[in-house]
């Protein structure tokens, strides 16, 4: 969303120490969901599950050296190709919004699908893959699109890319080029959250994410947001009411549906998807971003501070110029 509430400098300190913890791992506590020690756990099916790690640029095009605190998750279906992924990336290293005109996006977030190739090459034909790629390889699929964390947005379609990665172990290490920032080095480890025992039910209670910027109106009018269940659950399924409190015009229903045998969800919004969240119109002002639209992605549930908190990233369905995606952090209550 859009910078009417706090500066650029005061964003780091709000959010990039919290949220290295969170696909870090996670321990037994009173509020359900438990995990063993886990740090050698692989994946049992592809590269389905949480995976948490750094995304370093080296020196490139004279600019400094970066490095990120980097989430994915992964999920593709039985019988399926092609999978779906979200992420979010952090930067740690240098400091987000120094004093340094050549600091370029500090924080982003990701949303792509993804397949196991050999030999394969991405659309601009620079990156040849054998192993997992994420983004578009070859004549099919789509592109993985990188989102303004601030903002939400894709902002055109310069702001996207592609990743080969190989699986070794509990290890995801390749290549992540973009078109707008270079290539950065990717090093993954499947999380300890993947160890987790959860379901829906733990979702029951509902969730508060006081985070200015997860806000999803496209001005941050509004204070919070809450997710309440407003659906019986049904085997795997619940569905929650998503607000913005202190407005309460800006909501979506969301349907939740865990992954079976994983600490992970998919999600979605439900009609009429993200409604009335579009409070300063995009054609008058076009600082800001068309955000009523249908999204999808996936979540989980991970352990901040001793207390849960289900994490989710979600993306745009809509084929629209720019593009949009919804990061949240809900402290279950």
């Amino acid at each position: 969303m859009s910078f009417t509430k706090l500066s650029k400098l005061a964003l780091l300190a709000i959010i990039a120490v919290p949220v290295i913890a969170y696909f870090g791992g996670c321990s037994s506590d009173d509020n359900g969901g438990t995990a063993d020690s886990g740090f050698n756990a692989e994946p049992t099916d592809g590269i389905t599950g949480v995976w948490q790690g750094t995304l370093t640029r080296p020196d490139n095009k004279g600019l400094l050296p970066e490095e990120y605190d980097f989430g994915m998750m992964f999920y593709m279906a039985d019988g399926e190709t092609r999978g779906t992924s979200v992420g979010y990336a952090f930067r740690v290293d240098p400091p987000a919004y120094p004093e340094d005109p050549d600091v370029i996006e500090p924080h982003f977030l990701i949303k792509s699908g993804y397949e196991e190739v050999t030999g394969v090459t991405n659309q601009d034909g620079d990156l040849v893959c054998d192993g997992w790629g994420v983004g578009r390889f070859g004549l099919t699929a789509t592109f993985l699109r990188e989102f303004s964390y601030e903002t939400g947005s894709q902002a055109g379609p310069e702001q996207r890319g592609a990743m080969c990665l190989q699986l070794d172990g509990n290890k995801l290490t390749g290549e992540f080029k973009t078109e707008k920032y270079g290539t950065f080095l990717v090093d993954l480890t499947y999380s300890t959250v993947n160890t987790r025992v959860t379901s829906v039910n733990d979702l029951v209670s509902g969730g508060v994410d006081s985070e200015p910027y997860n806000l999803w109106s496209n001005d941050n009018t509004g204070s919070t947001m809450t997710f309440t269940q407003v659906y019986p659950i049904s085997g795997n399924t619940i569905g929650v009411r998503v607000v913005e409190t202190s407005t309460g015009t800006c909501f979506s229903d969301v349907r939740i549906v865990q992954i079976p045998g994983y600490n992970m969800y998919s999600v979605e919004t439900m009609f009429p998807h993200v409604f009335g969240c579009n409070y300063i119109d995009p054609e008058f002002d076009p600082n800001y971003y068309y955000v009523d639209l249908r999204y999808n992605g996936l979540g989980t549930i991970v352990d901040v501070n001793g207390t849960m908190a289900f994490l989710q990233i979600m993306g745009s369905e809509d084929n629209i110029d720019s593009a949009q995606a919804l990061y949240n952090v809900f402290t279950i209550q």
